[in-house]
């Protein structure tokens, strides 16, 4: 399995190539992927979003926003500390547009990987092209997590059609390196970009030419040259329905969610936990089908466990292991897409269970 060169063409741009510098990693190796994206018609961006998904079981360990560099290039050093060995496919995207390439996680080095022809190639290439990729790397190289979620999200209805948004760096101020809102309408559970902010210092942005009289939800992501946050606090306003109304109007955010609250994980027994948790306070005219639990594989990274249906507000998960901590988040699922995650819950096994607690 080699790494691979993939051109397509589309109006706003394509990938001209992306690749892994070898081919066999060993466990514990850093993967190294890097690229160069050919901008069609003068058109660029500045952040694309980047997937990295184990074959063997479909669970994504990196999934996070890379920026761009001004030479149109990327490059990321991953650490795979905690990746099982196996077979990997690195896909990166934006707006459909979709490229890949794949590498493998070996227990133990291979005798083809030393003189691997490709990797050969890639280390002459790379060794010719270090003024760029140090520079980036040195950038990289002292962080190792991406950014906590922004802070004190406040949202302003300036009018029927314009909504100002400010919030605050993240606690940890991980060199962050701009910031990307979202926002939902009314009963659309799904979120869209507004924009992504270039900016470490641009912390307010006006949402404008909106509709009367309607309900928006906003979150924020702040990126660094890691990845991307979870994202901050949801908070949702209403824009006025008219001028006029601005002097009646109370700008006092929306405390309903569709995502649900209370989540509880209570040890039934050495083996097994009991998830519970209140339903959505507000679901925008929108159905539940289910709830799914999900647990977290490593950081911020869920596989899903179980579903319930729309009314059955709790579930236990056994055959778990005794004296191991786990995480739980629940999610519920809507006729039109899904809601957020809601806030993760921890519990801890032990085997002196006691079942009158």
């Amino acid at each position: 399995m080699l790494f691979g060169v993939f051109i397509g063409v589309t109006s706003e741009f394509a990938f001209a190539e992306v690749e892994t510098d070898k081919s066999i990693y060993f466990k514990d190796e850093p993967v190294v992927i890097s690229g160069t994206i050919n901008f069609q018609d003068d058109k660029r961006v500045n952040i694309v979003e980047i997937d990295i998904t184990n074959f063997n079981t479909n669970n994504a360990v990196v999934h996070n926003y890379i920026p761009i560099d001004d030479d149109n290039s990327f490059f990321r050093s991953y650490d795979s500390t905690a990746w099982a060995p196996g077979e990997y496919q690195v896909t990166i995207n934006y707006n459909e547009v979709e490229e890949t390439t794949e590498f493998e996680i070996s227990d133990s080095y291979s005798s083809s990987s030393p003189s691997d022809n490709n990797n050969d190639e890639f280390d002459s290439k790379y060794s010719n092209n270090t003024s760029h990729q140090q520079e980036s790397s040195a950038t990289f190289s002292t962080l190792s997590d991406v950014p906590s979620s922004p802070t004190d999200l406040k949202a302003d209805v300036v009018s029927s059609t314009q909504i100002d948004l400010s919030w605050s760096a993240p606690d940890d101020d991980s060199s962050i390196v701009g910031y990307k809102i979202e926002y939902r309408v009314n009963t659309i559970p799904t979120y869209s970009v507004v924009a992504n902010i270039n900016s470490d210092t641009d912390m307010t942005y006006s949402h404008a030419n909106l509709t009367s009289d309607t309900i928006h939800t906003y979150r924020i992501f702040a990126i660094n040259s890691v990845g991307e946050s979870e994202p901050s606090s949801n908070i949702t306003v209403k824009t006025f329905k008219n001028e006029n109304s601005r002097i009646f109007a109370s700008n006092t955010s929306i405390e309903d969610t569709d995502t649900p609250t209370n989540v509880v994980a209570k040890a039934v027994s050495s083996t097994s936990v009991e998830i519970s948790w209140d339903p959505p306070t507000q679901t925008y005219g929108q159905t539940i089908q289910s709830y799914v639990i999900k647990q977290e594989i490593v950081t911020n990274v869920y596989d899903e466990i179980a579903s319930t249906s729309g009314s059955n507000t709790k579930y236990t998960i056994s055959d778990l292991n005794t004296d191991e901590t786990y995480t739980f988040v629940v999610v519920a699922d809507y006729v039109l897409g899904s809601s957020d995650t809601s806030e993760k819950v921890i519990v801890t096994l032990i085997s002196s269970f006691d079942s009158g607690d």
